[in-house]
């Protein structure tokens, strides 16, 4: 969890709002303002994964996502990669043609990718869940925002880092407790995450909110 963490609050940048969206003009403008400015920096400079600058608030945070959505909490918890591979393809909308790997939350690093991404998206997509599953979820969580406009929170924050220090505490100790501990917040976190991207989606009737994929804005 930990380098997507850091990424998503690395830069001030951000991809430019959808024309036609209601009530986010005034961002936009901001956002074309900070661009001028010349914000960013290293691998991220032209693809922003952070959400400083966002003021939508998140339908539930991530600390009661459990609670709204218990379903879909519990489903990302025990099978958080089934449940990542879906989201992904429900948030492209089937267009796997629009597929990148990892949600591009690594800029133009990713674009590297794209040679074998490209020829075979599906496959792709299921190796980044299986070997890369914080990556992949914090992709999903990504485009979730962008689309949405959505900020980060203290308590989601805090979460994010709490799972990321104890992983970090179990490799350096090695001992079971710890380890053991280390997983249950680990896939706790991630089920919380996959359930508060389904709840965002659900308040906003995904996707029928007349917007384009996020991946596809961002080409």
């Amino acid at each position: 969890f930990f380098v997507p963490i850091m990424s998503y609050r690395s830069s001030g940048q951000h991809p430019n709002t959808p024309s036609g969206s209601p009530g986010l003009e005034p961002q936009a403008k901001q956002v074309e303002a900070r661009s001028n400015r010349g914000g960013g920096g290293g691998c991220c400079s032209k693809r922003d994964n952070g959400a400083d600058g966002y003021q939508h608030k998140w339908a539930t945070g991530m600390c009661l996502a459990p609670c709204a959505n218990p379903t879909m909490c519990l489903m990302g918890c025990f099978c958080p990669w089934c449940c990542a591979f879906k989201q992904r393809k429900k948030l492209l909308q089937g267009r796997m043609d629009q597929y990148t790997c990892c949600a591009g939350i690594w800029g133009p690093c990713t674009d590297k990718t794209e040679s074998c991404t490209k020829p075979c998206p599906s496959v792709c997509l299921c190796l980044e869940v299986l070997l890369c599953l914080g990556c992949a979820v914090h992709g999903n969580r990504y485009m979730v925002q962008q689309r949405y406009q959505l900020e980060n929170e203290c308590m989601d924050v805090a979460l994010m880092y709490l799972s990321c220090i104890c992983s970090c505490l179990a490799c350096i100790t090695g001992e079971d407790s710890l380890e053991l501990l280390a997983d249950c917040i680990y896939y706790a976190t991630v089920g919380c995450m996959i359930a508060q991207n389904d709840y965002e989606m659900s308040e906003h009737n995904f996707p029928y909110d007349d917007r384009k994929p996020v991946q596809q804005e961002m080409l």
